[in-house]
């Protein structure tokens, strides 16, 4: 089969599709009618555009539940939390896949949107349209799907400046709304999850993160708790697993102790005692279970 750029997930899940996602930089995933149902979270290494054009999905995005209905729209960056949990009868969405190489690209080419339209997602993660808006987001889309279809020198550029037309016409909205978007940037959380995903690897510290919020550990874990039933030190700690079983999953090319240095453990055997200690199974047992579970 050709490859266009252009896949149904009626059959194929995004983690299936990671040598495809990463080859072509974009991929559009047309008319899924079906969203990848885990009991657990993962950490999504792509960035997402979704446009949902019936039903409805529900989720859980960086610890909070999310309702996505027909003509929302959502922008989901690369290393954010995210667990699926059900989609209606009628689901059917369309969505942007985007490499987290190519979108570093096509975020220093066009800063200021992408910046701005990502910072009010990452609080408020979807988006609803109304009729007109919806409409010219479906041009769009149809741009991008014949971008993602290209081939040679022009194909890059198409999609760049189709992904940049979207996030302008994103930001104007989001600049119209007369929402609560001043009450959400007091929010902590979002704020934490974006540290976490910046200096992970840096830092499993909860002093580290305080610091960077000008606030005492004791205080900065006390807002955390509040806002989301858990500890400042156990979302720490549960990044580090979902990222630890991502590079696992998704990475077998890697040998533990290259995952380890890549999470900021300084031996194979920190990591090994942190991930049993939290999953039960050592990485190696872990990635072992996984290749069998796939044989079967």
């Amino acid at each position: 089969m050709k490859n266009t750029g252009l896949y149904d997930t009626s059959h194929r899940v995004l983690h299936q599709m990671s040598d495809i996602i990463e080859k072509r930089g974009v991929v559009m995933v047309d008319f899924t009618s079906s969203m990848m149902h885990n009991e657990e979270e993962y950490i999504s290494p792509y960035s997402v555009v979704a446009l949902c054009h019936s039903g409805y999905a529900r989720s859980e995005y960086d610890m909070k539940p999310v309702e996505f209905h027909a003509h929302d729209i959502s922008v989901m960056r690369p290393g954010h939390v995210v667990k699926n949990t059900a989609t209606s009868a009628d689901y059917s969405a369309q969505l942007i896949v985007t490499s987290a190489a190519c979108l570093n690209t096509m975020r220093q080419q066009y800063l200021s949107h992408h910046l701005a339209t990502q910072k009010y997602f990452d609080l408020q993660p979807c988006q609803h349209l109304n009729a007109e808006q919806y409409r010219q987001v479906c041009d769009a889309f149809r741009l991008m799907r014949t971008a993602c279809s290209m081939e040679g020198k022009y194909r890059e550029e198409m999609i760049s400046s189709t992904f940049h037309t979207l996030m302008v016409l994103l930001s104007a909205w989001r600049q119209e709304m007369n929402d609560n978007q001043e009450d959400m940037e007091h929010q902590l959380l979002p704020q934490f999850n974006n540290a976490i995903i910046e200096h992970f690897h840096e830092s499993r510290e909860v002093g580290f993160y305080a610091r960077l919020f000008h606030l005492s550990p004791k205080y900065f874990s006390k807002r955390i708790k509040q806002e989301t039933g858990a500890s400042a030190g156990e979302w720490i700690d549960r990044y580090i697993v979902l990222q630890a079983k991502s590079l696992l999953t998704r990475r077998r090319d890697l040998s533990i102790q290259q995952i380890a240095d890549r999470l900021g453990f300084s031996e194979q055997s920190s990591l090994s005692r942190f991930f049993k200690t939290k999953v039960g199974l050592s990485p190696s047992d872990f990635r072992e279970d996984l290749h069998i579970s796939a044989m079967s």
